[in-house]
């Protein structure tokens, strides 16, 4: 069993939980913060049913943060004064703020697009790559308090590689890294007709045939974002590349056609044919690269098991964390009956007929001939009705349609759209009984989005939808005594179930 405290089973990952060098081929000479002592108020252990004492734990942050500007790094970490990271599931990219000193001008200095990267630790001798990330802006803040001292801060705002994919446009009219042709649409009535993308890009097939999304991901990697980090290398040569991981069902396919006239944001054509629901897909960090990561979503029953155990996550890059009550700050959750649904039905977005025909026809083909047989929760069928949650809650709809659904297929999508009906009823018909909320934790590197972790405590597993780290250093106490060092782990959670 992973040790609670962040111990030695979960010091090995691709995160970046081993040693690794920086972009520079070095060995990463961190910085050793002096001990943190953090009191922590008696509290509850549910497990115990008695008060605890009073608990002061003492640790060492390190930390290590540098700037690359036209191919030089700097180091920044001497200067900071707060560091701040955020990434959550489902939005484009995360973010990074970091507060420095006006020891050094890093407002005269540090650019728009620099290259940094950030590292951190609590609990590994090695502290691992939290965020690779480009340089948004660069502020300058003066403000005089009532005793008439200055206080002066220089702020650095960012963005993972996830800014990439956000800012990148297709467009068939300008020459852009990654296009084939230097743009072949002249007429913009032309980009409304065509293998556009494929004349363009290189990306799907020929004469709008199927392509499978798997391969369309990694033709937006390697021929879109990859050729746009190459032109940026010449600027700064230790950007690395990014890579993809792919782990999505082999029954998936994108109409060709409807691929083909793509335009905007890179983002927006991940979105949709991301697949959310059943997929998710969001940029995080492996020691050696930044990864975009593309897989079945790992949701589980009410039981705790995979809906689909094809959905099983890579172990080597999402490890399972445990900790307890002692690791809580501060703690914010509950069920509620806001994602409670009693009506699940799933049809292929790319229909050529709509949807009320799919259903006719779905409805046929699996004999559903009465309430008894569409809500038999031991063969779901599509559509299904939660019976428990319809008398309970009364009609709640979830209707989602599916661009992986290959319609054009001999039983039209059918079978792979029960298979994801079944997945859909599985995965939110308990949501009234999910624990969903925040938690502050004392700092902990090993919390990151897409990852299951697990409060020994309370024997409560949640799902990791989002992650704050704040790491405050040299800040005056409420004694008023200096050299104040803090860090702390702010942990979204959903779909939160104990007893497993």
């Amino acid at each position: 069993m992973p040790d609670a405290m962040g111990g030695s089973d979960l010091a090995r990952s691709a995160y970046g939980d081993s040693p690794a060098p920086d972009s520079t081929g070095n060995s990463v000479q961190s910085y050793t913060l002096p001990s943190v002592t953090l009191a922590k108020a008696p509290g509850i252990l549910f497990n115990a049913g008695s008060l605890s004492n009073a608990r002061f734990d003492q640790y060492t942050i390190k930390m290590k943060v540098t700037l690359y500007h036209n191919g030089t790094a700097y180091d920044v970490t001497p200067y900071i004064m707060q560091l701040k990271t955020h990434m959550s599931l489902g939005e484009p990219s995360g973010r990074f703020t970091i507060l420095t000193s006006f020891q050094k001008r890093w407002d005269l200095f540090a650019q728009p697009q620099d290259y940094v990267e950030i590292r951190f630790s609590r609990y590994l001798p090695d502290p691992p790559i939290i965020m690779r990330g480009l340089v948004g802006n660069v502020r300058r803040t003066r403000i005089m308090d009532s005793s008439g001292k200055l206080q002066r801060a220089i702020t650095i705002n960012g963005e993972n590689y996830g800014k990439i994919w956000n800012k990148y446009q297709i467009n068939y009219l300008v020459n852009q890294p990654g296009m084939q042709s230097g743009g072949t649409d002249t007429d913009p009535a032309i980009g409304l007709m065509g293998a556009q993308l494929y004349e363009n890009y290189g990306i799907g097939a020929n004469g709008n045939g199927d392509i499978a999304p798997a391969d369309l991901m990694q033709g937006i990697t390697n021929v879109m974002l990859n050729k746009q980090i190459q032109a940026m290398q010449q600027v700064n040569p230790q950007m690395p590349l990014l890579k993809l991981i792919s782990n999505i069902l082999p029954d998936y396919f994108i109409n060709g056609f409807q691929l083909q006239q793509a335009q905007g944001s890179v983002y927006s054509l991940v979105q949709q044919f991301g697949n959310s629901p059943w997929c998710e897909f969001f940029i995080d960090e492996a020691w050696d690269a930044p990864v975009f990561f593309f897989r079945n979503t790992p949701f589980t029953t009410s039981d705790g098991k995979l809906v689909w155990q094809e959905s099983l996550p890579d172990t080597t890059y999402f490890l399972h964390p445990h900790i307890r009550d002692y690791d809580i700050i501060q703690e914010d959750v509950g069920h509620s009956d806001s994602e409670v649904y009693s009506y699940f039905f799933t049809y292929p977005a790319n229909f050529y007929a709509d949807q009320l025909a799919f259903k006719s026809i779905a409805i046929i083909r699996e004999q559903i001939t009465n309430i008894n047989r569409e809500s038999d929760s031991s063969n779901i069928t599509n559509p299904y009705v939660d019976l428990d949650n319809l008398y309970r809650y009364g009609f709640q709809l979830l209707q989602i349609g599916s661009p992986l659904i290959p319609s054009e297929s001999p039983d039209g999508g059918l079978q792979l759209s029960i298979k994801m009906n079944q997945w859909l009823a599985k995965s939110f018909g308990w949501a009234a009984q999910m624990l969903n909320g925040t938690l502050l934790l004392k700092g902990n590197e090993h919390m990151r989005i897409g990852r299951y972790f697990t409060n020994d405590s309370t024997n409560e597993t949640y799902y990791i939808e989002s992650v704050d780290h704040s790491i405050t250093i040299g800040q005056a106490g409420s004694n008023g005594g200096d050299n104040v060092f803090s860090f702390q782990t702010s942990v979204g959670v959903i779909r939160g179930h104990s007893g497993l």
